[in-house]
């Protein structure tokens, strides 16, 4: 089963989730960094939201918008 975001105790997957907006076009991005022993889960959440799965509904602030597998764009992080 995919993680669901942070994890305040810091014993799950997912240690902290970031979001940025976009100034112009009001696009988010949500980045969630998942602890080093955990990157199985991470890579299994990863291909899930690629395929439409794993929906997960992001609040900030008074804004709330779909992320992860109901997202209307999903990214392919760039190498270095």
């Amino acid at each position: 089963m995919p993680a669901t975001g942070p994890d305040p105790d810091g014993e799950g997957p997912i240690l902290r989730r970031i979001v940025f907006r976009h100034r112009s076009t009001g696009a988010f991005l949500v980045g969630d960094a998942y602890r080093g022993r955990e990157i199985k889960t991470c890579l299994t959440d990863y291909f899930a939201v690629l395929a439409g799965y794993h929906p997960v509904m992001v609040k900030v602030g008074e804004t709330e918008f779909a992320a992860g597998g109901a997202a209307s764009a999903a990214g392919i992080p760039a190498s270095g």
